[in-house]
This record gives C-alpha cells, sequence and structure tokens, in this order.
C-alpha cells in the first residue's frame, strides 16, 4: 500500500481483524486508540470496534490481515475487476451495498491520525470491557 493509502472507518459484526506488519509503518485507529505499528507488529481489531487504518512515512507498507471465522474475503473478492481492466479507484457505492451484506458498517473516511501516535513498536490491542 503506498504512503497515505487508508481504509475506510469501520465495523465488523461478524469478524474479528488482526494486522500483522511485514513493512513499513501504519497507524491504526482500534476503537478510540490510535497505535503506530511498524515492521513486526500486530495488532488486534475485535468485531464490534470500529477501526481502519492509514500508511505513514515515505514508505509503503505490507500488511498480513486474517480475519476470523472467515468470511471477509467474500466481501474483496465480490468487489474484484478483471486483471486486464485499468486501475481505477474503488466503487463507492459498491463497496457499501457490499458492506451492508457481508454485515460490515462503514462510517466513513477514517479520522486524521495524530502527529505523534500513542503506541510505537510491537503491539497487541486486546478488548477492554
Amino acid at each position: 500500500m503506498p504512503p497515505g493509502f487508508a481504509s475506510p472507518y469501520h465495523t465488523h459484526h461478524r469478524e474479528d481483524e488482526s494486522f500483522y506488519v511485514l513493512e513499513g509503518h501504519v497507524a491504526i485507529l482500534c476503537g478510540r486508540t490510535w497505535l503506530k505499528a511498524g515492521q513486526g507488529a500486530f495488532v488486534y481489531g475485535p468485531r464490534e470496534i470500529a477501526h481502519g487504518f492509514t500508511v505513514i512515512g515515505e514508505r509503503p507498507a505490507r500488511m498480513l490481515v486474517v480475519c476470523t471465522p472467515a468470511g471477509f474475503e467474500q466481501f474483496i473478492v465480490d468487489q474484484a475487476t478483471p486483471i486486464a481492466a485499468p486501475p481505477s479507484p474503488p466503487n463507492r457505492e459498491l463497496m457499501m451495498a457490499l458492506a451492508e451484506r457481508h454485515g460490515i458498517e462503514i462510517h466513513g473516511p477514517l479520522p486524521q491520525a495524530p502527529a505523534e501516535l500513542i503506541v510505537e513498536g510491537p503491539v497487541s490491542h486486546e478488548r477492554r470491557n
């Protein structure tokens, strides 16, 4: 993902989402907590907690994203375009319809990350009641 790339701010109602940063740096908002995650960081985003991420810094980032239980992958597949099609921005109308079908609530754009993030390095964010 290129610098500045951001997911929408969203909530999964069916699955938990975990992020393992392979390269680069991302700022992850989980609930009301911003986390700075670099290579080797693991962040857990439990279902029913709003979250999202943005790539920070000057380098691209790569992450392994794991959703449990399975099912979220179909949301991604349903948005696929033919490999030969020229790159284009996501179809927001389609994404919103598919999100509803797959139990994902999209709240809008990710809020702006603070200039200085609270936590650096490898982290694990657990649900707090």
